[in-house]
Parts: structure tokens; sequence; C-alpha cells
């Protein structure tokens, strides 16, 4: 670890003792609290522990990135590389925790008292490591800053912020940091969403990702027309349709041979995955399905 020891300082105090010791904590506590990791090590005091985790003032941003750069660099180059984007919960018992509250948890799979983080990892073959997190904050904290300033949040982070909207924060500071991949993959949260699918394509990069069965994709590049008025009554059609049919993704999957669903050894992700082009077409707001699984 002493590669990180410029990260653990300020102007007067250092912490690389307490870092180190509390690294070694994580790998030998099963339960990985700082209790826990306090009592199995003997010689840490809480209370120390306990401040340097929720109080010193020192680089967790730098740590952060030196990691995810470090990742880059050692992952093997035989494959082609993603950033996946992904959430985690976890359950709490009180209301102090930051960003705490009733919301969905997907780590028990309901609606829970918990924090929720939004997560990068860079996954390469049967190697995968986290690079990112950041921390989502519901609308009862954003719009109490009272309950932010006493949590120590800072100001410039309690604005409200949606789960796609973090997730292409991570994706951009991996982007702007030099970490190397190849596509960004996440699941329907994420597929679902106009906004972070282009800017995805903006930052140059191809991406993978889930969407809801009933998210409608054409066979051929749609043109937005408005249509010509049939008949005499009823007004002039002013709303620009496609000219090409949609089909259900649900739908199009059910005429596919299993070969085209799978790998192919000879491909990667994104090259061939079907026996014809799907076009999803972000832009058509009107065309998108209701968003259930």
């Amino acid at each position: 670890m002493s590669d990180y020891e410029e990260y653990f300082k300020n102007r007067t105090k250092k912490f690389f003792d307490k870092a180190e010791k509390y690294t070694k904590g994580i790998f030998l506590s099963e339960r990985r609290n700082i209790e826990r990791i306090c009592e199995q090590q003997g010689d840490v005091d809480y209370y120390q522990m306990q401040h340097f985790i929720s109080d010193s003032r020192w680089d967790a941003r730098g740590v952060m990135d030196k990691a995810a750069l470090r990742t880059s660099q050692m992952l093997p180059k035989r494959e082609i590389t993603g950033l996946l984007i992904d959430e985690t919960g976890i359950e709490k018992k009180g209301e102090k925790s930051v960003g705490v509250g009733w919301q969905y948890c997907g780590n028990v799979g309901k609606t829970a008292n918990s924090q929720v983080t939004v997560v990068g990892s860079l996954s390469n073959g049967d190697f995968s490591s986290l690079v990112d997190a950041r921390l989502y904050l519901p609308k009862d904290w954003t719009e109490n800053k009272d309950r932010c300033e006493e949590a120590g949040i800072p100001e410039k982070e309690t604005g409200l912020k949606t789960k796609p909207e973090l997730a292409y924060e991570i994706i951009r500071h991996q982007h702007e940091l030099g970490v190397k991949f190849d596509f960004v993959g996440g699941d329907g949260l994420y597929g679902n969403d106009i906004e972070l699918a282009n800017k995805i394509e903006g930052l140059g990069y191809l991406y993978m990702m889930d969407i809801h069965k009933d998210q409608v994709v054409y066979l051929e590049e749609p043109d937005l027309k408005i249509p010509e008025k049939k008949g005499i009554r009823g007004r002039k059609p002013f709303l620009p349709k496609p000219d090409k049919e949609s089909i259900r993704v649900d739908n199009y999957q059910k005429h596919l041979s299993p070969r085209s669903m799978g790998r192919d050894k000879d491909t990667y992700y994104g090259k061939r995955v079907s026996e014809s082009k799907v076009l999803f077409c972000p832009g058509f707001h009107l065309e998108q399905g209701s968003g259930k699984d």
C-alpha cells in the first residue's frame, strides 16, 4: 500500500498507519465494520478509527483514481474491457447515515431503509474490479439543506442527481482520467435512459445495456414525417411519426435462433449478436415502452 501513502495526509497530520490497519481489518474481519475491525486486530482504537473514516481530511477521490488507473493497466489485453455500471444497496437501521431512506434496495430485492450507491467496475474476462462509486441522495435529502450540512455533505454535492446522471459522471470521469475500456454495460435502468445513451455515444464508446422487454426497435432506420391527413374530418396531423413499423424487443427475440442470441467465439459483444441489425432509435420518445421489466 505504500504507493498510496501520499493520499492519507494533510498539512498537519498523516493517517497512513490507520489506512493500513483498516485495509488489513477488511480482509481479516468477517463482518467488516469498524467495531469488528478493531476487535480483530486488538491494538486499534475504535474512536480513532471512527474519526479516520468519518472526519479525517484524506483524499478519497485520489485513492479511487489511482486504484482505477492501476486496475486499467493490470487487466489482460486478450479480451475487450467493459466499464459496467450497476448499483448496490445497504440496509440501515437509523436515519443519520448519508443518503439513507426508504428506497428500492437491490441487495434485498425490495424497498427498505437503505443507502444506495451507483458503482462502476472494469471487467475483462474472468477479472473485475470496482473503480468508482457515487452515493445516491434521495429527494428528502437534497431538499433538506440542514440535514445535509449536519451530515457533512459538501454543498456542491447536495444537488439532486438521478442514478443515470451519476452513472454518466462515473463514465465521463473514467474517460477523462485515462482509464481504458472498450464499451459501457448496464442493466435496464440505464439502458432505457435516452439521454445517457446519447452521452455515452458522444464520448465515442459503444454501449451494450439491457432494455425493457416492451422497448420498441426498428429493423430499418426510420424517418420522422408528419403524415398526410386522411378524410375531411378531424384536425390536420401535426406530430411527426416514424415511417417504418416498430417491433417490441420481446417479440423480436422470439424469432432469433439460439446461436444468434449467444456469443460466437470468433466475435465479441456488439460486433455480431443477431441475424438482423436492430436499430435502437432512442430519439423517438413517443415510441418508448412503459418501462416494465
